[in-house]
């Protein structure tokens, strides 16, 4: 019996050391792995000293040509508050949310690890994160260049070193001081002078608990920004302070049964901000900018996957949670990871964007305020309005500057070799505290015509179609109207967008298809359009968010570089110091992916066609004096958002005007975006030498000649889809991008819609036109007297396009290319005539002399 009972115990012990050595064998690389980690986290814990904690590495900005911008934080701006300087409820607050057992453990909570598997095994997904505070600190200090498997495994072991060299109140101190409260404050002490303007000692217990409610996701609850969800979080912690009896009933019922709507603040005075906040708004646009770019090179050289194509709400709301995660995690490592940021920022650029988009908005607010007085005087007793065309302005009634709402705009250059923002201008630069809230990529606005290139024209070239097609520009019941509700017959693609014609956009999209024209928009990282794919009225700009000006530039930017799309940013590359020495090691490379949009040609003509917008199109006033250059305008629906976005062989600027909370611009002879691009411009190339688009132009040519031109877009009209649900009446949307200049479209007397002549209605020149009428009693696009052609007629009793009398259809029919009289343009009666005009040197669909024309 003994000998069996023996012979088991051998075999199993046999069996077991079999197992070992196999299993040993099988992961014996992943174990060296593991016991070299432990050596290298024993080793730095060793090496390390307090200073370690109680000072921050200062991570650092510089320009393009290596001039510092900022710093994120150093010792100078470092406020460190000492364990017996921390009140005890704040340090309860933390413990009983982040380690309540910080107390008991040896820097790793086996018995939180295993509540954590099954919180999350449970909810199918991560609820419950396991690492203790002093794993924390281990990672805020020591680990932020960490691949994700090796950095959990060293931070465990540092965790454990962390707890033989020091106290668990020194720990708990130093981990205290290293944490990110929003807004730029790094440590609880400069967060209490940020927000309460006092020093941390002497913050009273619901101001301990308020704050303690903040770094868990720095964003979500912002106190500034969300002081409803930071309270919400607050009352989570007094009832978990209260469970683990913390707190007394009474305290407990102090915070919870208040009517306040904060309980924990008497005082909250975020107006104190450190030292890492600019001191102005113009500082602080590229401030907020920077980082926002630093955190997501970060993010994506440590495997976060962007994205911006969502199935469903649920599905967005998901993303935005990783994200918002992600995001704070990769924050706390640029605020104190002593980063080398280097950014294509050129000051140079910047301050004659910040410049000029100052100057024309100050030169609006004279001419605004000076109306609103002079319509004041008209009414006594007036009612303050802030919009002067509004009913009840136009009734008599004053208006005056909305000084809470003024006018702003935003704006953004990219360098076309490169692809990088070299500035970035978020509204006017005034003097003021607080965030500096960026426009220009932090909010999204209708982009009207200025879309149509990259979601109509772009794709529809990109299918293989020439610049010289034909298309049929007429008014659908169910469709959009043309600004000044003008219709051309059979026009080229060429005309249609150098006219901006909703009609043809829409015929065109309908012909793509919205789910086609939209995926051009997704694939080049527009991020709040993808609800908007089965909405025709994305054609015309119309999206229910609507788009930002750095997104418009680097999508323009895309046509320079022959089809292929680069994400906008201006973070060039990243480093950081190797072991404390001089040496420096970039954390990944250019992490942006290119990717082809459009296809050579396709750009080479879309370019082409948009430096006609500029020379002889509703961009004309944005024409430089040296440089040429492409672009293209866009004015929504009740003239509340201008836009010009356009480029030279150099750069590439986008610009937005417009209120805050949109209303009606009272400007309708000129586009505000225009003059703040064309200002701009002309400064910023000051230097340079021209440069043409021949090679651009020569290819779109080429291109064109080989294309089969019988693709003529015949769409059938008569054919209507039934409008989706939410979709706008596109009978009722007019993309009024109207060419705004003095001298454009005439400014006679008694005009009714940017007429010319007295009385004329719409477009109109001499006296009694109807519809970019010529001389008196001409019915649509007529030349002479009395003309009875209904369409583009000449002389008297001509028909369409005619001639000479009686001409009933002499040199073609609608839209024909053919000269008449002498030196006529395009469809033209006299000398010099443009298209479909009639008296000399006029522009498009006008009359008088030097006239411009009018879509």
């Amino acid at each position: 019996m003994k000998k069996t009972i023996r012979y088991l115990v051998i075999t199993i012990c046999g069996i077991l050391l079999l197992t070992i050595l196999c299993f040993v064998g099988a992961y014996y690389p992943a174990l060296k792995k593991i016991w070299k980690l432990k050596n290298e986290a024993e080793q730095i814990v060793q090496a390390g000293s307090s200073q370690d904690f109680t000072r921050l590495r200062t991570s650092i900005v510089y320009d393009d040509g290596g001039e510092i911008l900022f710093t994120y934080s150093g010792a100078e701006d470092v406020y460190y508050a000492t364990s017996e300087e921390i009140p005890q409820m704040l340090k309860d607050a933390f413990l009983v949310m982040e380690d309540r057992d910080f107390y008991h453990h040896s820097g790793v909570d086996l018995m939180a690890v295993m509540r954590s598997a099954i919180a999350n095994y449970d909810a199918g997904t991560i609820v419950q994160g396991a690492s203790t505070i002093t794993q924390q600190l281990a990672k805020n200090i020591y680990l932020t260049q960490e691949v994700e498997w090796d950095r959990k495994i060293k931070e465990a072991f540092m965790a454990r070193a962390l707890e033989k060299k020091y106290t668990k109140d020194q720990i708990l101190e130093y981990y205290l001081n290293n944490i990110y409260f929003g807004n730029g404050y790094y440590g609880v002490a400069a967060a209490s002078w940020g927000y309460f303007g006092k020093d941390v000692s002497r913050l009273t217990e619901g101001e301990c608990i308020f704050l303690a409610a903040i770094p868990n996701n720095p964003s979500q609850y912002d106190p500034i920004l969300h002081e409803d969800a930071c309270v919400e979080r607050a009352l989570r912690i007094v009832g978990a302070l209260y469970q683990n009896q913390m707190i007394s009933n009474i305290q407990y019922l102090v915070y919870t049964t208040t009517e306040d709507a904060n309980p924990f603040v008497t005082e909250f005075t975020p107006e104190r901000f450190s030292a890492h906040t600019a001191k102005t708004t113009g500082e602080s646009y590229i401030y907020t900018y920077v980082t926002d770019c630093a955190v997501e090179y970060l993010m994506e050289s440590r495997g976060f996957s962007f994205q911006n194509n969502f199935i469903n709400e649920e599905d967005e709301s998901r993303y935005r949670d990783a994200y918002e995660a992600a995001y704070n995690e990769s924050l706390q490592m640029l605020y104190s990871g002593g980063y080398r940021i280097h950014t294509s920022i050129n000051q140079r650029a910047q301050a004659l964007l910040q410049k000029n988009v100052d100057a024309v908005l100050r030169t609006y607010d004279a001419e605004y305020d000076a109306y609103a007085k002079e319509v004041e005087q008209l009414v006594e007793g007036a009612v303050v309005l802030s919009n002067p065309y509004s009913t009840a302005a136009s009734a008599g009634l004053s208006i005056h500057l909305e000084e809470e709402n003024p006018l702003q705009a935003a704006a953004v250059t990219v360098d076309n070799e490169t692809g990088y923002v070299v500035a970035i201008v978020g509204g006017r630069n005034e003097i003021q505290s607080g965030y500096g809230f960026n426009r220009a990529y932090q909010s999204y606005r209708q982009p009207g015509s200025s879309i149509k290139p990259l979601n109509v024209y772009g794709p529809y070239l990109n299918e293989g179609h020439s610049t010289k097609e034909l298309v049929y520009d007429l008014y659908n019941a169910n469709g959009p109207r043309n600004a000044g509700d003008s219709y051309g017959g059979q026009i080229t693609l060429r005309e249609a967008i150098v006219k901006s014609k909703n009609t043809i956009a829409w015929q065109i999209y309908r012909y793509l298809t919205p789910e086609v024209g939209m995926s051009y928009l997704l694939r080049m990282g527009f991020e709040r359009v993808y609800m908007d794919a089965s909405y025709t009225s994305a054609a015309l700009g119309g999206f229910t968010y609507g788009v930002s000006t750095e997104e418009m530039a680097e999508g323009f930017c895309t046509f320079l570089n022959e089809g292929k799309y680069r994400k906008a940013t201006c973070v060039t590359s990243i480093t950081y110091s190797v072991g404390g020495s001089e040496e420096e090691e970039e954390i990944a490379g250019d992490p942006r992916e290119g990717l082809f949009v459009y296809s050579k040609t396709a750009s080479a003509q879309m370019v082409d066609m948009m430096l006609d917008v500029i020379e002889i199109g509703t961009g004309k006033s944005a024409k430089l004096t040296a440089h040429p250059a492409g672009g293209k305008t866009g004015t929504t629906n009740g003239n509340k958002d201008h836009w010009f976005v356009g480029f030279t062989q150099y750069y590439t600027t986008s610009v937005w005007t417009g209120y805050e909370y949109p209303m009606t611009i009272p400007v309708h002879d000129r586009n505000l975006s225009c003059m703040i691009w064309k200002n701009y411009m002309e400064e910023l190339h000051s230097d340079l030498p021209p440069k043409n688009f021949d090679q651009i132009v020569d290819l779109a040519a080429v291109e064109n000649d080989q294309l089969d031109n019988q693709k003529d877009l015949w769409l059938l009209m008569e054919q209507e889809k039934e409008h989706e649900v939410g979709e706008p009446d596109l009978a009722d949307i007019w993309d009024n991008d109207l060419p705004m200049e003095e001298g454009v479209s005439g400014e006679d007397q008694n005009a009714e819609n940017f007429g010319g002549d007295a009385d004329a209605t719409t477009v109109g020149s001499d006296t009694n036109a109807t519809t970019t009428g010529g001389d008196a009693d001409a019915g649509f696009t007529g030349g002479d007297g009395n003309a009875a052609g209904t369409t583009m007629g000449g002389d008297t009793n001509a028909t369409t396009v005619g001639g000479d009398v009686p001409s009933p259809g002499n040199t073609g029919g609608f839209g024909g290319w053919q000269d008449v009289d002498q030196d006529a343009g395009y469809t033209g009666t006299d000398a010099d005539a443009g298209y479909t005009s009639s008296d000399a040197d006029a522009g498009y669909t006008s009359s008088d002399a030097d006239a411009n024309f009018s879509e």
